[in-house]
């Protein structure tokens, strides 16, 4: 049986930025290298408003977070993110991930609720993601299924949603 973990969720800074990175392409090294690069937008945002507007993304804003446990290393990342086709209805999940040597200490789901918490403060109807099929995933589908209606399916990528007018528990 695990034991939750105390974390803290802090924005993601220049200070855990190369430690969360690592999280991620130690977790998504099935995605192509630039969609990780997320994450360039701490040293320069507008470095990904012009990557996600020329990749046709029309991102209009973006927050990165991590959790940190007792010794300020990152465990786990979130974003939250809007699109321009959907931004007076939807926040869209990204990068949510925990180390593999913390799952099962209640992380994924503290970071989830962070996250909903951050698109019903934003005013949002739905929060909705997307994630592929690969098998590294399988762990994050299962939270996801808990919480989260499928309304598409593409290729290798599955389209979920989440009414954030229901009450959820993660």
């Amino acid at each position: 049986m695990s034991v939750p973990l105390d974390i803290v969720i802090r924005p993601l800074n220049q200070e855990n930025l190369c430690a969360a990175q690592r999280l991620v392409d130690a977790t998504f090294p099935h995605y192509p290298w630039i969609n990780r690069r997320l994450f360039f937008s701490v040293s320069d945002p507008r470095f990904l408003y012009r990557w996600a507007l020329s990749a046709g993304w029309q991102i209009t804003s973006l927050s990165d977070w991590v959790a940190l446990d007792a010794d300020n290393r990152v465990i786990g990342t979130v974003g939250v993110y809007t699109y321009r086709k959907d931004n007076n209805e939807a926040c869209w999940l990204s990068w949510f991930c925990v180390d593999s040597g913390f799952r099962g200490n209640g992380i994924g789901k503290k970071l989830l609720q962070f996250a909903i918490q951050l698109a019903r403060q934003a005013g949002k109807k739905y929060l909705r993601l997307y994630t592929s099929t690969h098998p590294s995933e399988a762990n994050a589908h299962a939270l996801y299924k808990k919480l989260f209606k499928i309304t598409g399916k593409e290729s290798e990528r599955i389209y979920l949603e989440l009414d954030l007018s229901k009450e959820v528990q993660p």
